[in-house]
């Protein structure tokens, strides 16, 4: 009980934040709506070699960068630089958050159902697919997830799941994402 109130808390605190977040900045993401609907499926295994060149580009003394994995939110806070916070349409209880690199090839994605108290995320390798969809390659359980962009207009984007619906976020501050993240992994369950 303890932890869907903490759910509910988190997914009124990002209603709230969504209410703050805003075009604070003129983005270059642009895509068109898409009909293809949304699949997990296993991810194209990157080459080791790829791997390894952008392992040692980095200095970071990390166990997870000689790996190619991140594995903690502060590997994160020093990748991703672009968040996105929103709900569902049909579901305002529940919650999407999105964050980027700057060059759009690596992100997160993480869906909380607050009515099952229980998330997917998926952190890795993302790919703008050209039709107007993305998928994001999730490291460590080795599944890909596609979905639409439509640029709204407004400082806004729909992220088009297919069959599984549909999606408004807003721009944010990454540090509120991260936190936002963080909240979602202490109180949910994680579903991969």
């Amino acid at each position: 009980m303890k932890k869907k109130l903490l759910t509910l808390g988190l997914v009124a605190l990002m209603s709230f934040t969504l209410v703050a977040c805003g075009d604070k900045k003129e983005t270059t993401t642009t895509t068109t709506t898409a009909t293809q609907a949304p699949k997990a499926t296993e991810a194209p295994k990157a080459t080791e070699e790829a791997k390894s060149d952008s392992s040692d580009d980095t200095s970071s003394s990390d166990d997870s960068s000689s790996s190619g994995q991140v594995t903690s939110m502060k590997d994160l806070e020093g990748i991703l630089t672009t968040g996105y916070a929103g709900t569902p349409k049909d579901d305002e209880n529940s919650a999407i958050l999105l964050a980027m690199n700057d060059e759009g090839t690596f992100s997160v994605l993480v869906v909380v159902d607050a009515k099952s108290n229980e998330n997917a995320s998926f952190v890795g390798e993302s790919t703008d697919n050209g039709d107007g969809t993305m998928t994001i390659n999730d490291e460590s359980s080795q599944l890909a997830v596609t979905f639409g962009v439509e640029d709204n207009g407004d400082g806004t984007f729909t992220l088009d799941y297919g069959d599984l619906g549909k999606a408004v976020v807003a721009e944010c501050e990454v540090s509120e994402v991260l936190d936002m993240m963080d909240t979602v992994d202490q109180n949910t369950s994680s579903v991969n």
